[in-house]
């Protein structure tokens, strides 16, 4: 039956359709957009920097060591083992810095506890 070039049915014109435009997706937001935005969303909302809030744990945590004289007994027992923080000093500690930099007492514990992932 198909034995002659010739033979062969024809295609239909239709058999491949042609393809439209494509949808063209929205432009991704970069990177340092995005982060830009989040910062001016936080600040918007009257929320700390996260930089900040980290930075406000971490004095908070060497003035509870300095003031527990915990240097002087590390450098005598040579080991952290028996050297104790309160969370709780610290907690207080941190909200004093935020407070002092004046964000709001609410806003600056919920961001503390956030940050420690305690709440």
């Amino acid at each position: 039956m198909y034995d002659e070039p010739g033979a062969f049915p024809t295609p239909a014109d239709d058999f491949f359709p042609e393809c439209g435009a494509l949808p063209v997706p929205p432009p991704q937001e970069t990177e340092a957009e995005r982060k830009r935005r989040e910062r001016q969303e936080r600040k918007d909302a009257g929320l700390p920097d996260p930089r900040i809030v980290d930075a406000a744990i971490a004095q908070a945590f060497a003035d509870v060591c300095v003031l527990g004289e915990a240097p002087r007994r590390i450098i005598r027992d040579r080991s952290t083992d028996k050297v104790l923080v309160y969370l709780r000093a610290v907690v207080e500690g941190a909200l004093r810095i935020l407070v002092e930099k004046g964000y709001q007492k609410d806003i600056a514990v919920t961001v503390i506890l956030r940050r420690l992932k305690l709440g």
